[in-house]
């Protein structure tokens, strides 16, 4: 299912000299002045947000997310809880929604348990991705069918470099 484009907006962490001239008012200002008209869109977010930042602010992320999980990982808090170790969250505009898309490991056993993560900030999609050696799984995409989402969490996923073989293996 085809909805519209998606745009990948990261952290201004990756961008120090940004973050720094949008702390200046003035000079923020006029760089939002002079780079609104080509469409940039600048993430709202402060530096380095994990999920668990965007859970403490609205707690129906982790609701959206939980309802995601097959019903045989519930007991796996590092996967359902989201009690993980997590990468920063980057921020993802599908057809005019906004969503979170990060990566997240077991901890203490992050090389053989990996999870990836896009969950609606305001609608009631999320879709996963599981390898995990614990939990004798290969590769599984979980939650939402729809294709764009699933798409989006497979692009990030192949940023991940060393990491992208279970996703790419799975579909």
């Amino acid at each position: 299912m085809t909805r519209g484009t998606i745009s990948f907006r990261p952290g201004l962490a990756r961008f120090p000299g940004l973050a720094a001239a949008l702390a200046s008012p003035l000079l923020g200002l006029v760089l939002m002045a002079l780079l609104a008209p080509l469409g940039v869109a600048f993430a709202q977010q402060s530096p380095g947000d994990y999920i668990f930042d965007k859970i403490a602010k609205d707690p129906q992320v982790l609701r959206r997310w939980q309802r995601a999980v097959p019903t045989s990982f519930e007991t796996v808090d590092w996967l359902y809880q989201m009690q993980a170790v997590t990468t920063p969250v980057e921020e993802v505009i599908i057809d005019g929604g906004l969503y979170f898309v990060g990566f997240m490991c077991e901890p203490h056993d992050c090389g053989d348990n990996i999870a990836y993560f896009l969950i609606a900030s305001d609608r009631a999609e999320a879709v996963g991705f599981l390898s995990s050696v614990n939990q004798k799984v290969a590769g599984q995409y979980f939650g939402s069918q729809d294709d764009e989402l699933r798409d989006a969490l497979f692009r990030h996923c192949l940023k991940e470099g060393d990491k992208a073989f279970a996703c790419a293996d799975a579909r």
